[in-house]
């Protein structure tokens, strides 16, 4: 409850505020879908991150986390197995993160690279 109000604190004064150019084109920018391929000894995974904006006014944000991966055992690629997480999260314009607003998750947004961050593991935008 005391996060759900946090965030409509956040979305009423971000509303009041005037946006530039530059906070505007970030948030345009974020949406889309980024993806992490990995692999190892033990498996290898798609990490994929769907990001798309809620409304017009609200630095909010819709993510879908879609997992596909597969165990290596003694050399041998087991079955798919796959996880599918939605969260929301709110971008914060003095910090340049989005907060996910339930469990607290960070996502850094690096434009040069065209990528985004979940801690350390680096996501490269398909589209």
């Amino acid at each position: 409850m005391k996060k759900f109000l946090q965030l409509c604190c956040w979305v009423l004064l971000a509303g009041c505020n005037g946006r530039s150019a530059g906070k505007k084109n970030i948030l345009e920018n974020l949406t889309g879908v980024y993806v992490n391929e990995s692999i190892s000894a033990y498996s290898k995974a798609i990490d994929t991150l769907s990001i798309a904006k809620e409304g017009s006014d609200a630095p909010v944000f819709l993510i879908t986390r879609h997992v596909v991966f597969q165990r290596i055992r003694k050399g041998k690629t087991g079955i798919k197995e796959y996880e599918l997480e939605k969260w929301v999260a709110v971008y914060h314009e003095n910090t340049g993160e989005l907060i996910e607003t339930k469990k607290g998750r960070v996502l850094t947004y690096n434009a040069n690279e065209q990528k985004i961050y979940l801690g350390n593991t680096g996501y490269k935008k398909l589209r």
